[in-house]
């Protein structure tokens, strides 16, 4: 071929190239007509292209990607004008000269409206028979959804790696069996495992009682899901922790239970301070006694038909003269000193209610009268030398049927009828000797 050579002969040159091409792509296209039809439908933007980047030819979804409404529009322009950083096409350029094939060569085009796109590109160099570079010939392939949703999805996946690796809580995934499949880094925070000594290894170690990874399993499995399940764990080091677990069964592809997933958040220290604030409720702030709530707490056990016990009453004497004598801080004091007197003589399973005021109850654990009046009597011998203030007692033993209110009642009956005989307190002692 020559300069003098007519430019539709190139032009029908590079269409039977080009058919070889196509050809190779898709076999069976031998007929031109049929060929010709695939190349102007077909989704791919097909183009020939010169060496220095005129544009010959591009079928419509060429033209559809570049945003022209016909041929001529793009042919105004050069191709390097059409790519957005030119030094990719001068490297594809010289990949062409070197093995003149490139095959998946990506970079960004730019559309006659500005508007930028991500292609691939498939190309070879056409070349005459003493080897000189005639035309290139290339299929572009549009990948800018696909590079945006990879995008995207990288996006995501690094997102999700900062959120695990920096989770507060302990994110776990195991299998059907327990075996641990996953296991978020702060696993080693809360409980001093290492993440990797853990993968591979069934979670079961960390359960204080075996019982309840098994009640968890099976209520996952009946359930689909638990939310806010409390358990207890242990740590590597031994000490025991409270955790809440939410979680889920997770599903195999064909439908059937294939493993757990969820999330385990330490719940120690507030179930201790639910447990402080529960023991503040119940309890006197001054004396530190147990108070009239604490009894409804425990009613439905001393109330049942086989509860022994019996109620040791105390009631300090006077004891607003000692508040307008001395003042309340005075008075306080020997609140607390008369507290601090009964539960030294009571015993551990006994149990101390402040009912109000100066009134205290000794709820007594006896099994008959005869044990109570012992245990009365033994406080009332120590009395006069240990209590800081005068007080009347009384008592009562807890009979099959009785409430809890009654035998205080009648305790408190008995305290009221023994108020002339009063026990003196040692100051009172000592004046009399």
């Amino acid at each position: 071929m020559d300069s003098s050579d007519p430019p539709h002969k190139i032009r029908d040159e590079h269409d039977l190239a080009l058919a070889d091409h196509l050809r190779g792509l898709s076999p069976g296209l031998e007929d031109p007509d049929t060929l010709r039809d695939f190349v102007e439908k077909i989704a791919e933007a097909i183009y020939i292209t010169t060496p220095d980047g005129g544009i010959l030819y591009g079928n419509p979804a060429f033209l559809e990607l570049f945003g022209a409404e016909t041929l001529e529009e793009l042919q105004q322009r050069s191709a390097l004008e059409l790519i957005v950083d030119p030094s990719l096409r001068e490297e594809e350029s010289r990949l062409l000269e070197m093995h003149g094939r490139v095959v998946n060569f990506e970079f960004e085009i730019r559309r006659l409206d500005g508007e930028i796109r991500t292609v691939r590109d498939i190309v070879y160099a056409r070349r005459d028979e003493h080897g000189k570079t005639l035309a290139y010939h290339g299929i572009l392939v549009d990948i800018t959804d696909r590079r945006a949703s990879e995008r995207a999805l990288r996006e995501s996946e690094e997102k999700y790696r900062t959120i695990f690796e920096n989770v507060q809580d302990i994110f776990l995934r195991t299998d059907f069996e327990g075996v641990l499949l996953e296991v978020s880094p702060s696993v080693e925070r809360h409980l001093g495992y290492k993440r990797e000594d853990l993968l591979g290894r069934t979670f079961e170690f960390i359960y204080v009682r075996k019982e309840d990874r098994e009640k968890l399993r099976e209520t996952l499995t009946s359930q689909g899901e638990v939310m806010d399940y409390e358990v207890e764990i242990r740590a590597e080091d031994g000490h025991v922790l409270t955790v809440s677990f939410n979680g889920r069964l997770v599903l195999d592809e064909d439908g059937q239970p294939g493993g757990f997933e969820g999330s385990l958040r330490d719940i120690t220290e507030r179930k201790r301070m639910e447990v402080r604030l529960g023991e503040l409720s119940v309890r006197d702030p001054l004396t530190g006694c147990y108070n009239r709530r604490y009894l409804d707490h425990i009613r439905t056990e001393l109330e049942r038909p086989t509860s022994t016990w019996g109620c040791l009453i105390l009631d300090l004497d006077n004891f607003k003269l000692i508040n307008d004598t001395y003042g309340h801080e005075e008075g306080d004091r020997v609140l607390k000193g008369i507290a601090h007197f009964i539960n030294r003589h009571g015993r551990a399973e006994d149990v101390l209610v402040r009912l109000g005021g100066d009134e205290f109850a000794l709820l007594v654990q006896a099994a008959s009268l005869t044990e109570l009046e012992s245990i009365a009597d033994r406080v009332l011998e120590v009395a006069p030398f240990e209590s800081p203030a005068a007080f009347s007692r009384g008592f009562a033993f807890r009979h099959p049927g009785d409430s809890v209110d009654q035998v205080i009642s009648q305790a408190d009956r008995a305290m009221y009828a023994a108020k002339g005989h009063r026990v003196k307190p040692p100051s009172e002692v000592e004046e009399a000797s």
